[in-house]
């Protein structure tokens, strides 16, 4: 056999394509074609999202009839109470709700009803010679409060509901020291059991940049991080499933709105370090780090692939509330300069409300399970 017939074999070439991957495999060409493959392999599919999932768009139409944006809190404590009564599964924000909100008006009712404390600490048996004016004009004090206090009644509305999970940011990176001070107990209570010791942990954290008003998250049945972990050329592809903030382990809000829908609670979700977060009974498969490949599903005729409507047409009535019910239910802005938006293999502008919906069906729908199960543990 000539040196030219030897080099022409299939399987020489094989070897060679072999020896090629072997020593390539960690350089940017591999991970490039494993990114391109990926995206393929989502975009080829046909798989259909549960139609358990479902998002109220707070979008243009939504900001041109109710007003602009951020809202008055009291909006959004409608809508609850209203999803609450029409038995939606869990409700769950990607609204941030960092700071109180603070009305004008309230901060100057508050100290009226400090004065008229003063004078009458106990309405009910009022001092010698107070005017009946003046019991009269404590009451319609403590009338406007409640009217004003926005914050109040949002809370109020996630504690009836009971199923309300909010977001958190975390800041990735290593921590130097110990936390300037510890986690609110509402997050705290959220921490996730490792088991099994192992070099592999979630993402380092050393800082909550985008915390929640103590007195929202304390009546939230739960909260998740909402932390994105974008690829190298800026994509988002995989889902942190946790996170690690100094010795301790957070769940994303995709998994605490799946675990809440199972009647489950951060203590029934374990971190098998690289092997998988385990929801209840079923396992997410995840790479060393707790981190997963999410499945995209394709817009249809134009339409969102998970079924989505416009806040407004919901609280106006347009849409009934009976449609979410049993489902999960994410909140939050898809319109322009509203939010964030991310590139992902099917849509290179998606806001944070969609990209949280399709990794909700993804953990929650056996059907998608396998596919990035397998994809997981390949890479």
């Amino acid at each position: 056999m000539t040196k030219a017939g030897f080099w022409k074999k299939d399987w020489v070439l094989g070897l060679g394509v072999a020896l090629v991957l072997l020593f390539a495999g960690g350089s940017q060409l591999i991970q490039g074609l494993e990114r391109s493959a990926y995206d393929w392999g989502v975009r080829a599919s046909s798989r259909s999202p549960s139609d358990k999932v479902a998002v109220i768009a707070i979008d243009k139409q939504s900001i041109d009839n109710i007003g602009r944006w951020p809202w008055s809190r009291e909006i959004h404590a409608k809508m609850v109470e209203g999803l609450a009564s029409a038995k939606a599964k869990v409700i769950g924000y990607t609204v941030f709700f960092s700071e109180p909100q603070l009305d004008p008006g309230l901060a100057y009712v508050n100290k009226l009803l400090d004065a008229y404390r003063r004078l009458v600490p106990d309405p009910s048996a009022p001092p010698r010679g107070v005017p009946p004016g003046l019991i009269q004009i404590g009451a319609t004090l403590q009338e406007a409060e409640g009217a004003l206090n926005a914050d109040r009644k949002l809370a109020e509305s996630f504690g009836k509901a009971g199923n309300v999970v909010l977001p958190m940011l975390f800041t990735f990176g290593e921590p130097r020291g110990k936390p300037d001070k510890p986690l609110p107990e509402f997050i705290r209570k959220n921490a996730l059991t490792l088991q099994g010791g192992s070099d592999d942990l979630p993402p380092s954290t050393s800082a909550v940049e985008v915390p929640i008003v103590d007195a929202l998250g304390a009546t939230a049945a739960a909260v998740g991080h909402l932390n994105s972990v974008p690829d190298v050329d800026g994509a988002i592809r995989q889902e942190a499933l946790a996170v690690t903030y100094y010795e301790e382990y957070y769940p994303s809000l995709a998994a605490m709105l799946v675990a809440k829908s199972l009647n489950l609670t951060a203590k029934d979700i374990k971190i098998r370090p690289g092997e998988a977060l385990q929801i209840g009974n079923f396992k997410v498969g995840a790479d060393p780090t707790m981190q997963m490949y999410t499945y995209f599903y394709k817009d249809h005729d134009g339409r969102p692939a998970i079924q989505e409507d416009s806040f407004y047409d919901v609280a106006s009535g347009k849409i009934p509330l009976d449609k979410y019910r049993d489902k999960i239910v994410l909140i939050g802005p898809t319109a322009a300069g509203v939010g964030s938006i991310f590139v992902t293999p099917v849509n290179p502008a998606m806001a944070a409300v969609e990209l949280q919906a399709h990794t909700v069906a993804r953990l929650g729908v056996s059907g998608s399970r396998s596919w990035c199960l397998l994809w997981s543990r390949s890479t």
